[in-house]
C-alpha cells in the first residue's frame, strides 16, 4: 500500500478527491499516563483523548504491549494511533460499555453499546497504526447476552419512540453488542492499517458519516456470526482501499437502514469507491443490502479479488425493506472459488419476512417496495464458481438495466435462475460450464450478445418460462442456444414454462359454501346443497366455489363453465362411501366410453377450469377397497369395474385446465382422470393412497387419456397402482374408435414418486403415446421406473419417450411385457403389430432389484432404445440387447 492516497479516477459520478488528514504535532503516550498491561486502561485512554482534543488536536499513542479496555470515545481532531506490536483487547463485561449511546443496529436507531471505538458528532477523527484490536473472549458476558434476533422484526416496532429503545443489558433489558469501530454523525473519518480480530459484531461501521477513508486494514472474524467486515451505513463520499477482509459474514457491505424507519430517515449510502482490496470467506465479497431503505447509489468498485466467498457480487433486499440500489459500476474484479459469481437475492427468507418471501402473488407497490436497477459489471474474471448468475427478484418491480460484459467465467452452472428481470444483458463473455442450462422466468428484454459457451455437451439449452417472458435474444452466440425440444425434435412451446398457480381473485365472485346452507359436518351428505352453489355461480356469470376450513361430505358434483373450486387450508371435501350418492353418467373408464359412475368432482366442456388451494379432497375409499378385495376373493376374475366405485376427479373435453396445490387422497378408484383435454397443468399436488392396512386397488395417481400438451410439475405421488398412466383406448378395434386417440406432448418434471406400480406407465389401455418426457424427479421404492404395458389385444404405439435426470430406488429400472389382464380379441384377426420405438433413458442414478425386465413377444416390436449415463446398483443387472432392435448404450455403469 502506498503512503499517498492516489487520485480517484474513472468514477461515473461526481466524487471529491481524498487526502490524508493532518493532525497537530501533539502526542500523549498512554503508558506515560500510568497505563499498565492487562489492566483496564479505558479511563486513561479516554482522558488522553479529551486532553488532546482540548489542546486543539493531536495523537493518542497506544504503544507496543497488551492492553485491556472498555469503550473508547473518540473526539474531534484526535488520531488514536495503535502502534505496531500493540494489542487492545476489549472487555467482555457489559458494564464497560455503559452508559448506552446512540447507534444504529442493523438499520434501526437505538441506544446500546455502540462500539469498542465510538464517536458521535465529531470531525476529523482517525484510528491508525499497525497494531491490533481484539474482541472479548468467546465465553464473555458480552457474547452470551447478545440478542441474536432480527431487531426490526422482533424487538423494535417502527412506532416505538427512540428514547424507549434501550438495549444496555441492565435491569433485564436485552443487550445489543458493540461493533469494533463505529463513528456516527461524523465527518472526515480516517481508519488505516489496523488489524481487527474476533469482533463482537460488525467491524468497521461508519453511519451517517461524510468523507470517510478506510485503507490498509485487515479484519479476521471467521468464527463470529454476523461478523461483517466493513459496513458503510447511510454515509457518503467514502474511499475503501488496500483492505483484506476474512469474515464469517458479508465482507464489503453497503447499507442504508431498513423498513418504515429507514424510508422515513431517507439517508442514502452514496458515492463509495472500493479498490485494490481482497475478500475471503463470508457470504458476499461486495454486498449491497439487505438494509436498503435509504437507497444505495453511486457505487464504484475496481481491481478487487473475492476468494472463497459464497458470492462474489451480491445484491440483497426484501419486500418490506424499502429504498433499493442503483447506479453501480464494478470493473476488473476477479472471483475465485465462489458459490455464485453474481447473485440477486431480493425476496429473502420466510424466517424474517414470512409470506412476503413468496414470489407470488404480486404485492401492491408501496414505499417499502425496494427497487434495484442500473448495474454494470465489466472486465471481470471468474476463475471458479458453482453458479455464474442466480437472480431471484421481485416480480412487481423487476430487476432492471443490468449489463455484464467483457469477462471470462468458469462455473458448474450457467444460470440456474434468472427470475423477474427486465433489460438484462450479457455481452462479450466466454463461459466454461459443466452444465448447459439457462433458466429464465418472466424475463423481459434479456440479451446474450457475443457470448461463447464451452460445455461438455457442446450446446446450451434455454428454458424460458413465464407469461411475462418476451424479447429473450441470442445474438452472435456460439454455439447456438437452443430451446428445449420434445424427443421427436418439436420445440417445447412457451406454454409449458408458465407454471404459476391460479389466482382466484381473477375469477370473479367467491361463493363460500357455508354461506349457502352447507354445514361443517363429516356425517351428512350435502351433495344437493353444494351442487346448488356451483349452479348459482354459473347462473351469475361464474365464480369460485370455496370450501372453507372443516369437513364436508358429498356425492358427485358437476362444475359448469366459468366455475372453479378452491379449498382453503384445513378444508376437506370428502366423498361419500355410498355409491348411490354418485350419478350414473356417460363417461370414460378404463379405455372405454360407457355409462358408469361419475367422479366426486366432474367438469365436462369447462374451458379454463381450475381446482386450487391448500385443502384436501378425500375419496374416503376404505369401504370400497374392502369390498373390492372381498369380491376378488369370491371371484378372482372380477374386473376392476365390477366393484362399483367412483373416481376422485374427472375432467373431460376441456382446454386450459389447471389443478394445483391440493391434496388428493384415498380415492376409491383412479385418483385423477383427464380425457380429451388440451393444455392441462397439474402443479404442486400431493396424491396418495395406502398400501396398508388395506391395499387401495386401481388408485392410479394421474390418468392421462387422449390429451395434448400436459404439464405435471412438482407433484408428490404415492399410490397403490400406477403413478402416472397414459391411457387412450383398448381392445382389438381401438384404433378405429373415434373416442380413442393419442396422448402427445406430456412433460413431467420435478416430481417425487413414492410407492407405485410404475412412476411412468404406458397403458395398458393406450393406443398411441408420443413425445413423453419424465425428468428431474425422484423415485422412492416404486415397483418400476418406466413401465410399458403391451396389450396383445390392442394395437399400440409408444414412441419418443425420454426419461432423464432421475434419482432414487425402484424394484425394476424398466419393465416391458405383454399385458393379458382381461384379454379379449373380439374375433378380430388382423390386430396390427404394436411398437415401442425411440425410447431414451439417461442421466439416471438408481438402486433396483432388476435392471432389465423386458420380455420378447411376437405381438410387439421394440426398437431404437438408448441408455446413457446410467449409474445403476442392481441385484440383477443383466440386459439382453437382442430383444430390442437398435439398443445403444453409452456410459452405462451397473454395480460398480
Amino acid at each position: 500500500m502506498p503512503d499517498d492516497i492516489e487520485p480517484v479516477k474513472g468514477v461515473p459520478f461526481d466524487m471529491p478527491q481524498f487526502k490524508r488528514p493532518v493532525f497537530p504535532d501533539i502526542t500523549i503516550n498512554i503508558s506515560e499516563r500510568g497505563a499498565r498491561s492487562n489492566v483496564l486502561v479505558t479511563s486513561i485512554i479516554n482522558q488522553a483523548i479529551v486532553d488532546v482534543n482540548k489542546k486543539g488536536g493531536g495523537t493518542v499513542l497506544v504503544p507496543p504491549g497488551r492492553w485491556k479496555s472498555g469503550r473508547i470515545m473518540l473526539k474531534s481532531n484526535v488520531n488514536l494511533h495503535i502502534a505496531e506490536g500493540a494489542e487492545i483487547e476489549f472487555s467482555g463485561d457489559i458494564e464497560d460499555y455503559l452508559p448506552a449511546v446512540f447507534t444504529r443496529h442493523e438499520g434501526i436507531e437505538l441506544f446500546g453499546a455502540g462500539a469498542f471505538i465510538y464517536a458521535d458528532g465529531e470531525n476529523n477523527i482517525a484510528v491508525t497504526g499497525k497494531g491490533t484490536i481484539t474482541g472479548p473472549a468467546l465465553d464473555s458476558e458480552v457474547r452470551k447476552r447478545t440478542n441474536t434476533a432480527a431487531v426490526v422484526e422482533i424487538d423494535v416496532p417502527a412506532t416505538m419512540p427512540l428514547n424507549e429503545r434501550l438495549f444496555d443489558g441492565m435491569e433485564g433489558r436485552d443487550f445489543q453488542p458493540p461493533r469494533t469501530i463505529a463513528p456516527i454523525n461524523c465527518t472526515n473519518v480516517f481508519i488505516e492499517g489496523i488489524t481487527m480480530n474476533r469482533s463482537a459484531l460488525w467491524n468497521v461501521v461508519p453511519t451517517y458519516c461524510e468523507n470517510v477513508i478506510i485503507r490498509g486494514i485487515t479484519v479476521n472474524s471467521l468464527e463470529i456470526p454476523r461478523g461483517d467486515g466493513i459496513d458503510i451505513e447511510s454515509s457518503k463520499n467514502v474511499l475503501i482501499e488496500y483492505c483484506t477482509l476474512n469474515t464469517h459474514d458479508d465482507c464489503f457491505t453497503l447499507k442504508s437502514g431498513r423498513g418504515e424507519e429507514g424510508v422515513h430517515i431517507g439517508r442514502p449510502t452514496a458515492n463509495v469507491v472500493i479498490r485494490h482490496s481482497l475478500a475471503t470467506n463470508g457470504p458476499g465479497g461486495i454486498t449491497c443490502g439487505s438494509e436498503t431503505a435509504g437507497n444505495i447509489k453511486n457505487i464504484y468498485a475496481h481491481d478487487c479479488v473475492f476468494k472463497g466467498t459464497m458470492t462474489g457480487i451480491l445484491f440483497k433486499t426484501r419486500r418490506p425493506r424499502g429504498g433499493g440500489t442503483e447506479n453501480v459500476l464494478y470493473e476488473r474484479i476477479r472471483m475465485i472459488d465462489v458459490k455464485d459469481a453474481f447473485k440477486w437475492e431480493l425476496l429473502g427468507s420466510k424466517r424474517w419476512v414470512g409470506e412476503l418471501a413468496d414470489r407470488m402473488p404480486l404485492r401492491a407497490i408501496n414505499s417499502l417496495t425496494p427497487v434495484v436497477r442500473n448495474i454494470h459489471v465489466r472486465d471481470f474474471i471468474v476463475e471458479s464458481s458453482d453458479r455464474m448468475i442466480t437472480a431471484i427478484c421481485i416480480p412487481e418491480v423487476p430487476l432492471r438495466n443490468v449489463l455484464i460484459e467483457n469477462g471470462t467465467v468458469h462455473c458448474k452452472q450457467i444460470i440456474p435462475r434468472l427470475n423477474d428481470v427486465e433489460g438484462f444483458t450479457l455481452s462479450n463473455i466466454t463461459i466454461h460450464s459443466q452444465d448447459n442450462k439457462i433458466n429464465i422466468l418472466d424475463g423481459r428484454d434479456v440479451l446474450f450478445r457475443k457470448v461463447k459457451f464451452i460445455t461438455p455437451e457442446g450446446e446450451v439449452i434455454a428454458n424460458i418460462e413465464g407469461e411475462q417472458s418476451k424479447g429473450v435474444l441470442f445474438e452472435e452466440v456460439y454455439p447456438n442456444v437452443r430451446q428445449e425440444r420434445f424427443p421427436d425434435g418439436t420445440l417445447i412451446p412457451a406454454w409449458f414454462y408458465q407454471s404459476k398457480e391460479a389466482d382466484i381473485n381473477a375469477f370473479g365472485k367467491k361463493y363460500y359454501i357455508t354461506d349457502y346452507g352447507v354445514v361443517n359436518d363429516s356425517t351428512i351428505v350435502q351433495t344437493e346443497k353444494i351442487q346448488a352453489v356451483i349452479d348459482s355461480a354459473e347462473k351469475n356469470g361464474g365464480g369460485v366455489v370455496i370450501i372453507p376450513k372443516g369437513t364436508f361430505l358429498s356425492g358427485s358434483l358437476f362444475f359448469k363453465p366459468k366455475t372453479h373450486l378452491y379449498l382453503e387450508e384445513k378444508a376437506t371435501l370428502k366423498g361419500s362411501d355410498d355409491i348411490s350418492d354418485f350419478a350414473v353418467v356417460d363417461t370414460r373408464m378404463e379405455g372405454q366410453s360407457l355409462k358408469y359412475f361419475a367422479a366426486l368432482l366432474n367438469a365436462d366442456e369447462v374451458d379454463g377450469f381450475t381446482v386450487s388451494g391448500k385443502g384436501t379432497i378425500n375419496g374416503n375409499g376404505m369401504r370400497y377397497w374392502k369390498s373390492f378385495w372381498l369380491r376378488r376373493e369370491v371371484n378372482p376374475k372380477c374386473t376392476n369395474m365390477d366393484e362399483l366405485r367412483p373416481r376422485l376427479l374427472y375432467v373431460s373435453n376441456s382446454k386450459n385446465v389447471q389443478i394445483s396445490g391440493v391434496r388428493l387422497i384415498n380415492s376409491p378408484f383412479w385418483t385423477t382422470h383427464f380425457y380429451k383435454c388440451e393444455q392441462l397443468r397439474l402443479l404442486n399436488l400431493h396424491i396418495t393412497s395406502p398400501t396398508s392396512p388395506v391395499h387401495a386397488p386401481s388408485t392410479d395417481g394421474v390418468d392421462i387419456d387422449v390429451c395434448t400438451n400436459v404439464l405435471i410439475k412438482n407433484c408428490y405421488i404415492s399410490v397403490d397402482d400406477d403413478g402416472i398412466a397414459l391411457k387412450g383406448g383398448k381392445g382389438p378395434w381401438a384404433d378405429r374408435d373415434p373416442n380413442n386417440g393419442v396422448n402427445s406432448n406430456i412433460l413431467i418434471e420435478d416430481c417425487t414418486f413414492g410407492y407405485c406400480h410404475g412412476a411412468l406407465t404406458c397403458g395398458s389401455e393406450g393406443i398411441h403415446n408420443r413425445n413423453i418426457v419424465l425428468r428431474r424427479s425422484k423415485i422412492d421404492k416404486a415397483e418400476n421406473l418406466l413401465r410399458l404395458k403391451m396389450r396383445p389385444d390392442t394395437p399400440q404405439r409408444y414412441e419418443y419417450i425420454l426419461v432423464e435426470d432421475i434419482q432414487g430406488s425402484a424394484k425394476n429400472f424398466i419393465q416391458i411385457r405383454p399385458w393379458t389382464q382381461f384379454f379379449n380379441l373380439e374375433d378380430r384377426k388382423d390386430v396390427p403389430l404394436s411398437y415401442a420405438d425411440n425410447i431414451a433413458m439417461r442421466n439416471i442414478e438408481l438402486e433396483c432389484n432388476r435392471f432389465f425386465v423386458v420380455e420378447k413377444s411376437e405381438q410387439y416390436r421394440l426398437s431404437n432404445f438408448h441408455f446413457e449415463d446410467l449409474r445403476i446398483k442392481a441385484k440383477n443387472g443383466k440386459y439382453d440387447v437382442d430383444i430390442i432392435d437398435g439398443l445403444s448404450a453409452k456410459n452405462v455403469i451397473i454395480n460398480e
